[in-house]
């Protein structure tokens, strides 16, 4: 009796402890990171949706930084493509936040297209010159990626994603931002270019060499050395 109702004593304080572990991960494990997340977009950014945006991005891009790494990528070309998409994030903050972009599409404007209004100038320029360099781009990509039998339809697939795509990039960059909201657009493209650039780190990636590293080589050579040592003793066998 007594050894039983000290198992009990010991399996009511093992639940209560697991509980406990339970609600510490999930309000310091899950509540505190997004918690601080749209603390920290409202109170920089003036909203709680950046916080979402950028927690959300973040997460993905080291995720696949991790993956990455768990492959064995060069923490070289991890490194490159970590601080490439930092200073790629900091540009477009400084533009866009600044004002740059903005200022050179209405001088862009001012040049090109004399009587348009000037308030829509930097907007009409920047689609016009972006969404025809997307054009372009996305023609030849279309053209080199489809198959010999769909090459047509390949380029006018990539040619209609490319329009659509530049005009949005263009009307994008065009905007008149606040420093708040120029800086708050910066980190998405910032972390939008960390996870292509990890993504990116896999190019060349050796495949085949990664799947043998999950084979046991040196036991199946030992296990088959070891059968055919036992083989060759075995009764009426030749040496």
């Amino acid at each position: 009796m007594e050894l039983a109702g000290i198992g009990r004593e010991i399996g009511q304080l093992a639940g209560k402890a697991a509980f406990a572990l339970a609600l510490v991960v999930m309000f310091v494990g899950v509540l505190v990171p997004i918690g601080s997340a749209l603390f920290l977009g409202e109170w920089l950014f003036g909203s709680m949706a950046w916080g979402i945006v950028h927690g959300a991005l973040s997460a993905i891009g080291l995720a696949v930084i991790l993956i990455v790494s768990g492959l064995r990528v060069s923490a070289m070309r991890i490194a490159g493509a970590t601080v490439g998409a930092f200073f790629l994030g900091l540009l477009a903050s400084l533009a866009l936040g600044l004002g740059w972009l903005h200022e050179m599409w209405r001088i862009i404007g001012d040049s090109l297209l004399a009587g348009v209004d000037p308030s829509s100038e930097p907007l009409i320029a920047a689609v016009l010159i972006v969404g025809g360099l997307g054009a372009v781009i996305g023609l030849v990509a279309g053209a080199r990626l489809a198959s010999s039998g769909e090459l047509i339809m390949g380029a006018v697939f990539g040619l209609l994603a490319g329009v659509v795509l530049g005009a949005l990039l263009g009307a994008l960059t065009a905007i008149s931002y606040s420093l708040q909201v120029g800086v708050a657009l910066g980190i998405v493209v910032g972390l939008v270019c960390w996870i292509a650039f990890g993504l990116m780190t896999l190019q060349g990636f050796d495949w085949e060499a990664f799947g043998y590293r999950f084979v046991p080589s040196a036991t199946i050579d030992t296990t088959q050395e070891t059968v055919e040592w036992i083989r060759n003793r075995m009764p009426g066998r030749k040496a």
